[in-house]
């Protein structure tokens, strides 16, 4: 095929030829065998000193990483975010496998690539409160009672003697004790009789 604008080849017979040589190479000859001996023995001893170095950053990211990941799940548990069952399951051993390095793109309106490791924090950071940490009912002052107004639940109905008289001994206790509860009297009272 002839292309327009391209000059036509041309052999030169004066020219040399190219001769390739397959012998094999001649091994170097070192005049200190002891000094090569003496580098080979450094680069081993500076090899194995990079692999304890490479192993110890390793293993000092894996203990940063899971003092985080537990200080993130105290967090999670002051907000009421975290079932203590969820541990004992292994979250926190799964969470330290997850890959804080690698990064995805976990859904198509993601502004950003996240590691798997940063959107799972995100998940439960995002759950609604799992335990209530607050009081569902307003707390009620104590109000002493007598006798007459302690509530019975018929007419008809006897109370305990027995009943009457722990009581009176618990607002014994509380007079002496204002500090305690009506409940923290009982208890000292059932547990010294």
């Amino acid at each position: 095929p002839e292309v327009k604008g391209l000059a036509d080849i041309t052999f030169a017979d004066d020219s040399d030829f190219v001769k390739i040589d397959f012998a094999e190479p001649e091994p170097v000859q070192v005049a200190h065998p002891e000094i090569l001996k003496q580098a080979r023995e450094q680069i081993h001893r500076l090899q194995e000193e990079k692999r304890r170095a490479e192993e110890e950053l390793r293993l000092l990211r894996q203990s940063l990483l899971r003092q985080d990941i537990i200080h993130f799940f105290e967090d999670l548990k002051r907000q009421g975010k975290f079932l203590p069952a969820w541990e004992k399951m292994g979250i926190i051993k799964f969470m330290e496998m997850l890959s804080d390095t690698e990064t995805v793109r976990f859904a198509e309106d993601d502004e950003e690539p996240r590691s798997p490791l940063q959107w799972f924090r995100n998940f439960l950071s995002s759950l609604p409160a799992l335990v209530p940490l607050q009081e569902f009912a307003p707390s009620e002052p104590y109000v002493q009672m007598s006798e007459s107004q302690m509530p019975r639940p018929a007419q008809r109905a006897t109370v305990s003697q027995r009943s009457v008289e722990m009581h009176r001994r618990v607002v014994a206790l509380r007079e002496r004790h204002p500090e305690l509860t009506y409940s923290d009297a009982l208890r000292q009272i059932l547990r010294s009789s």
